[in-house]
C-alpha cells in the first residue's frame, strides 16, 4: 500500500530536485553561451593583433635589413681608417715634406711586403700546427705550441706576432667554452 504523504513528500522532492536540474542547465547554458562569446572575442582581437603585426612586420624587417648594413659599413669604415692611419703614422716624420706619388708608392709597396711576409709566417704557422700539435680535426694542444716555437726557431718579432694570434684564438676559444658550460666558472672551464 502506498501512502499518500510519503508519495506527496516524494514527488515534491522529485519536482524540487528536476527544477535544481533545468536551473543547473540554463546555468550551464548560460556559461557555454558566455565561453562562446568570450572565446569569440579573444579570437577576433587575436587576428586583429596579427594584422597589425603583420603590417609592421616589413618595416621592422627592413630596419633590421638597414641596421645590419649600416653595422657592416661601420665595422668596415673603421677598419679602413685604421689602416690608414697606420699607413700614416709610417710616413716620414718632417710633416713639412712634401711627398711625390712615387714616395707614397714605395711606402705602399713596404707595408704590403710586411703584410704579406707576416701573412706568409702565419700560414706557415698554422701549417705546422697542423702537422705536429693536432689531435684530431677539431683539437689541437695549446701546451706543445710554446716547445713547437723554441724548436723552429723564430725570431723575437714572428715570436711576438704568433703570440698575439696564439693568445686571441686562446681567448675565443674559452669565450666560446664558457658559453657552452655558463653554470661553471671560467677558471675550470680553461
Amino acid at each position: 500500500m502506498l501512502n499518500a504523504k510519503l508519495t506527496k513528500t516524494k514527488n515534491a522532492d522529485f519536482r524540487l530536485k528536476l527544477d535544481a536540474w533545468k536551473n543547473r542547465k540554463a546555468i550551464r547554458k548560460t556559461y557555454k553561451k558566455q565561453k562562446f562569446e568570450h572565446g569569440k572575442a579573444i579570437r577576433s582581437e587575436l587576428e586583429k593583433s596579427k594584422s597589425l603585426f603583420n603590417v609592421d612586420k616589413e618595416k621592422l624587417l627592413a630596419c633590421i635589413d638597414e641596421f645590419n648594413i649600416f653595422d657592416e659599413e661601420f665595422d668596415q669604415s673603421t677598419k679602413d681608417a685604421k689602416t690608414l692611419n697606420d699607413f700614416l703614422a709610417c710616413l716620414p716624420e718632417g710633416s713639412l715634406q712634401i711627398l711625390e706619388q712615387g714616395d707614397l708608392d714605395r711606402l705602399f709597396k713596404n707595408e704590403q711586403t710586411k703584410f704579406n711576409a707576416k701573412l706568409q709566417l702565419l700560414q706557415d704557422f698554422v701549417t705546422i700546427v697542423k702537422q705536429e700539435c693536432v689531435i684530431n680535426s677539431s683539437y689541437f694542444i695549446f701546451f706543445d705550441i710554446p716547445e713547437l716555437i723554441v724548436k723552429k726557431k723564430y725570431s723575437r718579432k714572428d715570436y711576438e706576432d704568433i703570440i698575439k694570434i696564439v693568445d686571441k684564438v686562446k681567448t675565443r676559444y674559452l669565450a666560446e667554452k664558457a658559453k657552452q658550460m655558463p653554470d661553471k666558472p671560467l677558471a675550470v672551464v680553461s
